[in-house]
């Protein structure tokens, strides 16, 4: 397995543990469709920008994805059975970030 510096050294155990070995995203990946919305139902009265279309993802692709998006952005997010949860309303500048690195996003007001 190839050193990653954006995981730490606990993250790439136990992903060794679960038998992922994949490294980065694959450039087939960059073409999925992924599809933006807005939820604030059930949230405490607060917005969360959800992201959905990673179901072919790795669990490490997805925590390298979003490690990068959070820190270029200054936001937080986790993932949640394969949607990824940011916090606030960042669909304008989720789609500009996306769509710079060659992703179809769809769902923009």
């Amino acid at each position: 397995m190839e050193e990653c510096p954006s995981l730490t050294p606990e993250d790439r155990k136990l992903l060794k543990a679960f038998g992922d070995d994949s490294l980065g995203i694959q450039a087939g990946k960059s073409r999925a469709k992924l599809h933006m919305r807005l939820e604030k139902k059930g949230r405490g009265g607060k917005s969360v920008t959800v992201v959905s279309g990673f179901g072919d993802w790795g669990p490490l692709e997805q925590m390298e994805l979003l490690q990068t998006l959070r820190r270029e952005l200054g936001i937080g997010g986790r993932f949640q059975e394969d949607c990824m949860e940011l916090q606030g309303d960042q669909r304008q500048r989720i789609n500009a970030w996306f769509n710079q690195r060659g992703f179809g996003i769809s769902g923009m007001p």
